[in-house]
């Protein structure tokens, strides 16, 4: 069989389009569309014509064990979902034991029966080849190619990401640490215990900002994104340490300086800010223009300039590079933007573990509940739109 089959992974922008050729390709790149390589999975992509999305993953259960009926819950509910954003369906069971995901294939053509969705492929891999296979039977075979071999991988390479080995490493990820945390740390003290910051002009419930920091905050988080925007002018909002800023610096494209961290992270504990440092970055959840002070909004533009000309995986790497150069009890605010950027690309792997933590951290934090409560019911990004717009000043 020769289809093409394309993938998008984010709505932000217009993202390189990767196209499979065929099944052999499709098994190549489904590690790149799910962040990491899906040992012992099954993975399910909905179609749209040749079109795929959304993507789901399951653990396969332990050799010889039966899906519980927790699992069969979840499945059942994602594939609802799935059913809603997609006519038709692809299965690939990724199992080097040969035969173990037998049971939870069957499980997943009776509930795509009872959903009218339609399986139009299943394929297992196992030990560097795949098989088709059509009511029990191989109907076709070949070789896994080799990655350098699949032209659409290229697309994926060109945004800089590379898929983890599993996805016990996110996890790993999110808690390495980068650059100098001790300096950032000592530098977050001195904000949280500066008692003239809680006193001044504040934007919202819950402000903590003056007038004068707002320029601050924003050239500290336009630092924090700098190598994903693209030229945008800051019309003179300055840097965190008052001097003027050209968009660009000193450790911009490396590692972040221990001032731009704790600014940035000082601003996410304004609720105003942090809405439209948030809105910014995931557009689903932007505060209207009559609940936001016109001269935060317009201090936003300016310095990060339009959000559709960026490319959403930038973002969740920028993001990514800020949670590691954060001390660990900063981190919860910073790992809640990494999820909802996470989320708008696609990657809810990496979101779920990232509000997780977030969570972990500190568990009271209403937009990480939020997200993570949807991420987990497998709603698309749009359907919290009302929802989140409330619940963002929480």
């Amino acid at each position: 069989m020769t289809q093409a089959f394309s993938a998008a992974p984010g709505p932000a922008r217009p993202e390189p389009v990767a196209r499979a050729r065929d099944i052999a390709d499709l098994i190549v790149l489904i590690p790149h569309l799910l962040g990491f390589h899906p040992a012992q999975s099954i993975v399910v992509l909905g179609l749209t014509g040749n079109r795929i999305g959304p993507t789901l993953r399951y653990d396969l259960p332990p050799p010889g064990a039966p899906m519980s009926p927790e699992d069969v819950d979840e499945l059942e509910r994602a594939m609802t979902a799935l059913a809603q954003h997609c006519p038709a369906a692809m299965v690939f069971a990724f199992d080097e034991h040969g035969g173990h995901a037998a049971g939870v294939e069957t499980q997943l053509h009776e509930v795509a029966e009872e959903l009218d969705l339609d399986i139009v492929d299943t394929v297992l891999v196992c030990e560097g080849r795949w098989r088709r296979i059509v009511r029990g039977r191989v109907v076709e075979s070949g070789q896994v190619p080799a990655e350098a071999d699949v032209p659409g991988v290229a697309e994926f390479m060109i945004e800089g990401s590379a898929p983890l080995a599993s996805r016990t490493d996110i996890a790993v990820m999110l808690r390495a640490t980068c650059g100098d945390i001790a300096a950032t740390d000592a530098l977050l003290v001195q904000r949280w215990d500066d008692a003239s910051l809680w006193r001044g002009l504040s934007f919202g419930p819950g402000g903590l900002m003056r007038l004068r920091d707002v320029d601050g905050a924003f050239a500290a988080w336009r630092r924090v994104l700098a190598p994903a925007l693209v030229a945008a002018p800051t019309d003179g909002a300055g840097n965190p340490d008052g001097t003027a800023d050209d968009g660009m610096g000193e450790g911009v494209l490396g590692e972040l300086d221990p001032l731009t961290v704790a600014v940035a992270v000082y601003a996410l504990a304004d609720r105003t800010l942090r809405d439209e440092i948030f809105g910014w970055l995931n557009p689903v959840y932007r505060v209207p223009d009559k609940d936001m002070p016109a001269y935060v909004r317009g201090r936003a533009l300016a310095t990060f300039g339009p959000r559709d000309a960026v490319s959403a995986k930038h973002l969740e790497q920028r993001l990514l590079v800020l949670t590691q150069s954060t001390p660990h009890p900063d981190r919860a605010p910073v790992l809640t933007g990494l999820g909802t950027c996470a989320w708008l690309a696609g990657n809810t792997a990496l979101a779920g573990e990232a509000l997780q933590l977030a969570l972990a951290l500190q568990p009271e934090y209403a937009l990480a509940q939020l997200l993570l409560t949807a991420v987990r019911a497998y709603l698309p990004p749009h359907q919290l739109r009302q929802t989140a717009t409330t619940e963002l000043a929480g």
